[in-house]
């Protein structure tokens, strides 16, 4: 099992990129179902989640996904910073 923070579990079990388990004191692991992503309540409490190991490629997707909103932010923010000067000329 791989541990992972909250906040990427949440978005990995809502986009379906892997199976998302939370982890008990005694070792075992529970499976979340993906309706559990839109209750807060699940994730606003520090228990440890995790993926299994073969769930890897779902975190890799939830990476690539996360860098792909953060380029289209800063590319937003670069075209609007470019028209805002462009109207001041």
């Amino acid at each position: 099992m791989i541990r992972i923070a909250n906040d990427p579990a949440r978005e990995i079990l809502a986009r379906g990129d892997a199976d998302v388990y939370r982890l008990a004191e005694d070792g075992s692991a529970t499976k979340l179902n993906t309706i559990e992503a839109l209750r807060p309540m699940c994730f606003a409490d520090l228990r440890d989640l995790a993926i299994k190991q073969k769930g890897a490629a779902g975190l890799e997707k939830w990476a690539a996904h996360k860098v792909k909103t953060i380029v289209r932010q800063a590319e937003r923010a670069e075209r609007s910073k470019s028209k805002n000067k462009a109207e001041e000329l």
